[in-house]
């Protein structure tokens, strides 16, 4: 999941966020979250600055709730995740499939197997009518696990998941809001030349609004305005964000330019009956620096519940997969090798 932490929340958090310097993207930013999993308070981060400047790579939806492997692995949260032990699905949510995988089974799996690039279907993913508009989001890193063995995982990772939750560790509680909402005419886009629309999402349909909740997730599991700016444009490539962040720590120690790149190469949704939705994004993030570029494959995989009181529960696992420069890259054969879970719950704005 930031984990940048990523823009929806199925997509939204996180990996939490590499760049956190050292914290973990969890992503929803998207990215979700990506670096060393300490903590996205403002307290870890004015403790670790000058270290976060050092190993800075650059967390969701949302996280919306990292940006290396690295990374993203010693990360808990982004942009940027959910519980280790989830309730028993119900058998009618275990009907939403993707590719031959189960949605619901996917939420509680303890192997997950990387779905691969789509180069057909939907470029959006679409959200359920009772999702539409402004909430106030509460997540909390629940549960950790290194399905393959922690010989997958570096070992920083491994250490921060034992960080106090203060600093990143199991417990940890970030707070971030989240838009969705119906697209306006002119995100509608023109058809291409295969007949599907560019952008176009109907005007009837909820998306995520991916510039505003990338944002809000990636600079909250960061610990500050980490986030200058977010590119994203719907009609044009909407399966494409570009997160450009600040080039100073809060404390003002330069860290150099850097970006993050955010591909969607995968989405599926699927509502079970009235008040349930299921959904899973795959990314891949390319984190730009000075110096160097890193790659990571991370899918935000989640589970909506609205309640009766309006709000909205939610569990969100964001699951780390090797690239193949990684050592032990066939060894993984396709499968997650780390697992970070979050419950989060929704609650309406209404200012």
């Amino acid at each position: 999941m930031t984990r940048v932490t990523q823009s929806g929340m199925c997509g939204t958090m996180q990996p939490k966020s590499a760049v956190r310097l050292n914290s973990a993207w969890r992503s929803r930013l998207i990215l979700p979250r990506q670096s060393g999993y300490q903590s996205k308070s403002k307290r870890a981060m004015k403790t670790n600055s000058k270290v976060d400047a050092h190993n800075a790579s650059v967390d969701t939806e949302t996280s919306v709730k990292t940006f290396s492997r690295r990374s993203m692995l010693k990360n808990a949260s982004v942009l940027g995740g959910t519980a280790a032990a989830l309730s028993a699905v119900p058998e009618d949510v275990l009907a939403a499939t993707w590719g031959g995988r189960d949605l619901g089974e996917l939420i509680t799996a303890r192997t997950i197997t990387n779905p691969g690039t789509a180069f057909a279907g939907p470029s959006q993913l679409y959200y359920p009518d009772w999702l539409q508009g402004e909430w106030h989001a509460t997540s909390k890193f629940v549960a950790f696990d290194a399905p393959l063995g922690n010989r997958f995982v570096p070992a920083g990772a491994l250490e921060s998941i034992k960080a106090p939750a203060e600093y990143g560790g199991l417990g940890n509680v970030v707070e971030y809001d989240l838009r969705y909402y119906p697209p306006a005419g002119d995100e509608l886009g023109a058809p291409s030349a295969f007949g599907f629309s560019r952008g176009a999402p109907p005007k009837d349909k909820v998306v995520a609004d991916r510039k505003v909740n990338t944002k809000s997730t990636t600079n909250a599991f960061m610990g500050y305005a980490a986030v200058q700016r977010v590119e994203y444009d719907p009609t044009v490539s909407p399966t494409k964000l570009v997160v450009q962040f600040s080039e100073l720590t809060p404390d003002m120690q330069p860290v150099g330019p850097k970006r993050v790149e955010l591909f969607i190469n995968n989405r599926a949704g699927q509502s079970v009956g009235e008040d349930v939705f299921l959904c899973s994004e795959l990314y891949r993030q390319v984190v730009i620096g000075a110096r160097r570029v890193d790659v990571t494959d991370y899918e935000l995989i989640s589970k909506y519940e609205h309640r009766t009181d309006g709000s909205v529960e939610v569990r969100q696992r964001s699951v780390v997969y090797l690239q193949p420069q990684d050592n032990l890259y066939f060894d993984a054969n396709n499968r997650s090798v780390a697992v970070y879970d979050y419950k989060i719950d929704l609650a309406r704005r209404t200012e």
